[in-house]
């Protein structure tokens, strides 16, 4: 589907640029949590407490569903809701420069770093069942 959506933005040096189309698809997120993702630039936390934040929250809800005081979906669509900032925050801690208060790894590291430890998790978590069930 294509909509028509007349923008008329005033560029720097004072043309209009026009977007006159802009494609609408189904998966394409329309709203952002840049809101939830950015509360550690907001208010000033720093990549090191940024973490710890949305973990913690992350377990109260743990905890909340555990004790039965959140049924599951619930529990899961908020745990859902708030990985995307954890991960956000963790890969700028990770990412980012020292002087900027981050721990210097860089952009590259920290991507391939990700999947690596994610996928050591699930062999680690595998294998512990394996054993756990004496399939071995």
């Amino acid at each position: 589907m294509l909509e028509r959506i007349p923008t008329g933005l005033r560029q720097a040096n004072g043309d209009r640029h026009h977007e006159p189309f802009r494609q609408h698809h189904p998966c394409r997120p329309r709203a952002r949590l840049g809101g939830v993702g950015r509360a550690g630039e907001r208010f000033e936390l720093g990549y090191p407490n940024t973490g710890p934040l949305f973990l913690g929250i992350v377990a109260v809800i743990a905890l909340a569903y555990c004790k039965s005081m959140l049924d599951a979906v619930t529990a899961f669509w908020l745990a859902c809701i708030l990985t995307r900032p954890l991960g956000a925050s963790s890969g700028d801690l990770l990412s980012q420069p020292l002087e900027h208060g981050g721990l210097g790894f860089g952009t590259v590291a920290t991507s391939l770093g990700f999947p690596v430890a994610i996928i050591a998790t699930v062999v680690h978590a595998i294998a512990r069942q394996t054993q756990t069930l004496g399939l071995d």
